[in-house]
């Protein structure tokens, strides 16, 4: 039996290219088949049979069909499944009959029919662009980092970095192996500190005070007593209550407060993050993340650390800024590091030690030990027994002469006597000469201490310049992912780009046309959802 033909035919201007770069998306066959049918075309029905990727003898002149790139038709006496193609080449036959040579548009012919398994994808455009969310490494070209706006510089020393010269507020603080607080200087065997036993106490002595406590361990003759003396911050000791004042004495000593040395709460330092690349702010957060944005962290004493932004978990996922602590302990020059916290879910001092930075050291002192007057202290009373003795001896000689008895005896005891009182005052002449001897060293932190320099907070950046052609590439192509999923062929605005290795998709679909689509996935192709915006880059592209 015949059958009549009876299949449909449009020849269309279409905006998709035969490179399956770009694709349409919709979201049902109506709306798919209502799109097409709207674009400039011609329209042949009741012709014969029209064969896959074959050749379309088409009734017209070639100078009148040429500007058509696409063609829809629908065997409709089998099928009601509209099939789209590429016009790969037109022909001229006659004036009345041009040669079309169509190839299968694959992914708006089956697009309904096929199924995008989980599969390797290299990049695509991410549907959760939250800050730190998006960081596997990008292989593209940063260019030299800049300093990303003003150095953030933080002291524990002055009120102000540069408001002065000197410190704001601090203490001299004295280990000692005699008891500061007693005027008479009573003998120390140790004490803890920190958990840690030693052998000497540390006491804080304000720097006005201090040469009048060093006066009288020298004329007590103790002043060998002070092991160590060095600067501590203020915040070792803020409560200025806990200071004594010896009975009789012209100096004040108070405790380290060791509970506050362990953990310095109260100086928690606040660095806001930065959301702007050298005044550039830039459309996809990826960009903010430290391959392109990280803060960089001096001690200027040699030691510095790098810090990401997006690894501070404190900000909720939102853009606030990195908190830091300080744990320290007195100790000559102090031992003070720079900890960050809830920084890569370090919660506690323990993990978080590892990304720790220390402190430049704080000055030792040094003091005068006057030698004259210390040895005073020392040998006042045998210098005392001795000139007694001596007193004693030419007494007792001088008599023994004038009774005749034991002249010779009594001449020896004279001038032993004499003896001893000259040999002494030749001791005291002696050390009157001697010169006041220096304690205690130098450690060369003295630069850092007198610019009240601590840790500098330099925000770094890549340059504008760069910053916007990434911008600019990311929102064209997406994040590199490199990760087992199913890929986001929808989820933004106006266009997704996904890229894909051995991709996995199935369906009732003739293997080489599923194969092509493979193909396409795997090459990397864009998703465009509407074509009013098609291959426009300038529109919007959020999150839907």
């Amino acid at each position: 039996m015949a059958i009549s033909p009876n299949t449909i035919l449009y020849l269309l201007k279409s905006p998709i290219e035969l490179d399956n770069l770009n694709q349409l998306t919709f979201a049902s066959k109506q709306a798919q088949e209502q799109y097409f049918l709207s674009l400039p075309k011609i329209e042949v029905d009741h012709i014969t049979y029209q064969r896959k990727d074959s050749v379309i003898r088409f009734p017209a002149h070639i100078d009148s069909i040429i500007e058509y790139n696409y063609c829809m038709y629908q065997n409709s006496n089998y099928t009601n499944k509209w099939f789209y193609a590429f016009i790969e080449h037109m022909e001229y036959v006659s004036d009345t009959c041009t040669l079309i040579t169509i190839k299968t548009d694959v992914y708006q012919t089956w697009m309904f029919d096929i199924n995008i398994k989980r599969s390797f994808v290299i990049r695509e455009h991410t549907n959760d662009d939250t800050f730190g969310h998006n960081t596997v490494p990008e292989n593209v070209e940063t260019g030299d980092f800049i300093q990303n706006g003003d150095m953030i510089p933080f002291t524990y020393l002055s009120e102000s970095f540069e408001h002065s010269y000197f410190p704001y507020e601090y203490y001299i603080c004295v280990g000692s192996n005699r008891d500061l607080s007693d005027t008479t200087f009573q003998p120390l065997y140790g004490s803890s500190n920190g958990g840690v036993y030693g052998g000497v106490k540390y006491y804080l002595v304000e720097e006005d005070y201090i040469g009048f406590l060093l006066k009288a361990l020298d004329s007590a003759g103790f002043i060998s007593a002070i092991e160590s003396m060095f600067i501590v911050p203020s915040d070792f000791e803020p409560d200025t209550s806990h200071f004594i004042t010896p009975t009789g004495a012209t100096w004040r000593v108070g405790y380290p407060d060791l509970e506050l040395v362990t953990t310095m709460d109260n100086r928690q330092i606040n660095i806001d993050m930065k959301t702007s690349l050298d005044g550039y702010t830039p459309v996809n957060k990826k960009l903010l993340t430290s391959q392109f944005n990280y803060l960089y962290v001096t001690n200027f004493t040699g030691a510095d650390t790098t810090y990401k932004y997006e690894y501070f978990t404190g900000h909720l996922n939102e853009f606030d800024s990195c908190l830091f602590g300080l744990s320290a302990s007195v100790c000559p020059g102090c031992s003070i590091e720079l900890i960050p916290t809830q920084y890569i879910e370090t919660n506690n001092r323990y993990g978080a030690g590892a990304y720790s930075l220390p402190a430049p050291k704080l000055p030792l002192c040094s003091w005068n030990n006057d030698q004259y007057t210390n040895w005073l202290a020392q040998t006042g009373v045998n210098r005392v027994v001795q000139t007694a003795t001596g007193v004693l001896s030419i007494a007792a000689g001088a008599g023994m002469v004038a009774s005749g008895a034991g002249a010779l005896v009594g001449a020896g005891m004279i001038a032993g006597g004499i003896g001893g009182i000259v040999n002494q005052m030749v001791q005291t002449n002696e050390h009157s000469y001697a010169p006041n001897n220096t304690c205690g060293s130098l450690n060369g932190s003295e630069v850092n201490f007198i610019n009240s320099r601590c840790f500098g907070f330099y925000p770094m950046s890549i340059k504008a310049e760069m910053a916007r052609k990434i911008d600019r590439y990311f929102s064209a192509v997406g994040y590199r992912t490199n990760e087992m999923k199913i890929p986001n062929v929808t989820g933004r605005l106006n266009w997704n780009y996904v890229q894909t290795e051995a991709v996995a998709i199935t369906g009732a679909v003739p293997q080489e046309d599923l194969q092509e689509i493979k193909n396409m996935f795997n090459n990397g192709v864009t998703f465009w959802h509407n074509p009013n915006t098609f291959l426009d880059y300038s529109q919007s592209n959020g999150i839907i």
